[in-house]
Order: structure tokens, then C-alpha cells, then sequence
């Protein structure tokens, strides 16, 4: 074998080595940014669930109110909670039958109930 030959192996092995270097890279690119988009969708169910129960809290609060006749709060009342808030968007009467909107927050995430409260 010649010196040119063995040089133009070595050449090529090395190419060959660099361009399976690359596709690797992309492969680990890949996997860490499919990764990184489920993590970021983990948390939005996450933030999302807390919102959807802050405003489910609120509802209880307004059913416990109304069977206790006690005063309502006034429409526009944020409620804080530990990790999310609550508020009440509508009330609905303090006697008969209404409707009561309310929007739980998570972070990014909202969620708004609606309920039809109706007197006994």
C-alpha cells in the first residue's frame, strides 16, 4: 500500500467518524427538546387542575353561603389561595334562582364555572 492511499483512508474514516458524531447529536438534540416540550405540557395540566379547583372552591362557597343565608360577596371579589385564586365574576340573587360565574387561576392557567343555584 502507498502513503497516498493510507492517508486517504485515514481521511475518510475520520469524515465517517464526524458525520456519525453529527447524527448523534441530532438524535441527543432531539430527545431533549421532545423532552423539554412534555415537561412544559406537565406543568400547564398541573396549573390547569389548580385552576379548574380554585374555582370549584368558589362555587362551594357560594352554595355554603347561600344554604346558611349569609351575605354574599360582591362580584369582583379575588379570593387568594396558597398556590391559586379565585373570582367571582357574577353572583346570582340572594334568594331564587341564579347563576354564579367563577374564574379560578393558576399561574398562566384560568378555568370558569358556572353554576345554577336555585332556592329549595
Amino acid at each position: 500500500m502507498s502513503a497516498r492511499t493510507l492517508q486517504t483512508r485515514r481521511a475518510a474514516s475520520i469524515a465517517a467518524l464526524i458525520i456519525a458524531l453529527a447524527l448523534i447529536n441530532l438524535a441527543v438534540m432531539g430527545s431533549v427538546a421532545a423532552s423539554a416540550d412534555e415537561a412544559e405540557l406537565g406543568a400547564m395540566r398541573a396549573q390547569t387542575l389548580r385552576a379548574f379547583y380554585a374555582a370549584e372552591s368558589g362555587g362551594l362557597a357560594i352554595a355554603k353561603l347561600r344554604t346558611e343565608n349569609l351575605a354574599l360577596p360582591s362580584p369582583g371579589t379575588i379570593v387568594n389561595l396558597p398556590s391559586s385564586s379565585f373570582t367571582f365574576v357574577s353572583l346570582p340573587p340572594a334568594t331564587g334562582t341564579g347563576q354564579a360565574v367563577i374564574e379560578g387561576r393558576s399561574d398562566a392557567a384560568s378555568r370558569r364555572l358556572r353554576l345554577t343555584l336555585a332556592d329549595d
